[in-house]
């Protein structure tokens, strides 16, 4: 049966500090790429890519491996206190970016990311606990409630960002020659975040996965008996049909293979995005490093409202009975494909992108005729920051300009709307259609194929980005979204909780058999 009751103490404490966690990383997303710029004007968006490549692969292992240690320990609290500790090690290192000789600063961020992908990891077992923590009936408001913290403190750590925005680099002297800037400010934040979050796990956190047996009966209703009667009809049987004890059956892995197909497709556009959302955005609308940190924290801000919401309404007034998991993912997926087609490149758009050009001075479209400025220019200098298109880039010229807005509301329906919807959504249904098994495994398994994307996609994309631009790049996430919604609704009513299963297909197949 599944468990008597949930156990809500622990996925309440696990969602707070996952609350915490969150609130620092959406401060620290933004100022990722113009920090980066800073310690080195020449990195490219490949190399920025190789290091998120090598962050995911530390993910993928460690996800990998804190899924089997949970289930062999039936405990996942060790994961995520080893995950507290590995983050607030990481974050003093990062802290000493700007006090190392220079050429260091790029290996130490490199290092961080890692160490940070390896935390991400085993911080994955917290969704294995809320699947075993849970009753089938409270799994909806379990994750909604997990989707709440995650929403919350995306805008919170939105609104912390847009306020340390206006702190002038290189920021306060603290200690030690670490300052306080708007790119060091969430990270020793985080620092104190962790802590609290360490103590909170240590000490009120029952992480211990139960199993709930998996023979169970199976609630009678009318049209079930209906159909058990007359299979004892045709069978020959004077016994009625609630006196057949029930099997056990597997999960249906069909279910489980189209669950994690789903997902890769969207993690496919978060990748995306990851790569190359915060270069495209400088590029595209001319933004210069303080710009763009501004912007990206407003469109977190505004993300973290509207996924809030759906939050609230999984969380506290349970949507989850209201409105079924199959219903919302396909809706995700379809307005997740509708932001693609909106935001493409198409050629009937008036306006190509400029080329890179100091702050306040006209834009350039032409690429030679940018190369010889900023040749002949003798106010350009090394410190000079520009705006626009790397000159290096053939294909700005012939890339068409997007609308900003289109840009921005597009952003916020995926990332604020469809993408916690469908997170919460397909976690559900996954956990659901697994039924009363350790699941520690294969929920792994269900974060790992999406976290592959994250090794090589970077990589790729930023390689692809740097040679084409931005249209294949569309291209290719459309492709893939739009195969991913034909397969799910294509096996729309395989699409169901293993309680279900049983109930519409063993019994009656026992009965049959009889």
């Amino acid at each position: 049966m599944p468990p008597q009751k949930t156990e809500w103490r622990s996925i309440y404490v696990g969602t707070f500090v996952g609350f915490l966690a969150t609130v620092q990383m959406s401060a620290f997303i933004p100022t990722v790429w113009p920090y980066l710029k800073i310690i080195d004007p020449e990195i490219s968006e490949t190399t920025f890519g190789m290091i998120r490549g090598m962050s995911a692969f530390g993910g993928v292992v460690s996800s990998a491996c804190s899924g089997y240690i949970s289930n062999k320990l039936s405990d996942t609290k060790p994961c995520l206190l080893v995950e507290k500790v590995l983050v607030i090690f990481a974050a003093f290192l990062y802290l000493t970016i700007e006090i190392v000789p220079k050429g260091w600063g790029l290996i130490i961020f490199t290092v961080y990311e890692c160490l940070i992908g390896v935390a991400m990891g085993l911080s994955s077992v917290f969704r294995t606990h809320v699947a075993m923590s849970s009753t089938e009936a409270d799994r909806p408001r379990a994750f909604g409630i997990t989707m709440l913290a995650i929403s919350l403190g995306f805008l919170v750590g939105s609104l912390f960002q847009m306020t340390l925005s206006f702190l002038p680099y290189p920021g306060i002297p603290i200690a030690f020659g670490i300052r306080l800037s708007l790119y060091t400010a969430p990270i020793i934040f985080g620092i104190g975040n962790s802590v609290i979050g360490f103590i909170l796990l240590s000490t009120f956190y029952d992480g211990k996965m139960r199993v709930p047996p998996r023979k169970q009966p199976i609630e009678s209703t009318s049209e079930t008996n209906k159909m058990i009667e007359q299979t004892d009809s045709d069978a020959g049987s004077g016994s009625s049909g609630t006196d057949h004890p029930v099997s056990t059956i597997g999960y249906d892995k069909m279910a489980v293979v189209i669950c994690i197909l789903t997902k890769t497709a969207l993690d496919a556009y978060m990748t995306m995005m990851m790569s190359i959302g915060n270069p495209y955005t400088m590029t595209t609308f001319e933004l210069s490093r303080q710009e763009s940190v501004k912007l990206n924290s407003s469109m977190m801000a505004a993300t973290g409202f509207f996924s809030l919401l759906f939050s609230v309404g999984y969380g506290i007034f349970n949507f989850g009975k209201r409105l079924p998991e199959r219903i919302a993912v396909t809706f995700g997926l379809s307005l997740v494909f509708g932001c693609i087609v909106a935001t493409y490149p198409f050629p009937f758009l008036s306006q190509t992108i400029s080329y890179e050009h100091p702050i306040g001075t006209p834009a350039i479209y032409d690429q030679s005729a940018a190369k010889e400025l900023l040749s002949t220019n003798e106010n350009v200098t090394i410190d000079t920051e520009l705006i626009g298109c790397s000159i290096n880039y053939a294909w700005c010229q012939t890339t068409h300009k997007i609308d900003l807005i289109v840009y921005i509301v597009t952003q916020i329906m995926v990332f604020g709307i469809a993408t916690p919807l469908m997170m919460v959504n397909l976690d559900i249904l996954y956990s659901k259609i697994l039924g009363p098994i350790k699941q520690g495994v294969l929920q792994a398994v269900f974060m790992v194929f999406g976290q592959i994307l994250h090794i090589v996609g970077p990589v790729v994309i930023t390689t692809l980005y740097a040679e084409t631009g931005p249209t294949y790049i569309w291209i290719l996430s459309g492709v893939l979204l739009f195969m991913a919604l034909g397969m799910f609704t294509g096996n729309y009513k395989r699409m169901i909780s293993f309680t279900k299963r049983v109930e519409d297909k063993t019994v009656l197949t026992d009965l049959v058999m009889t």
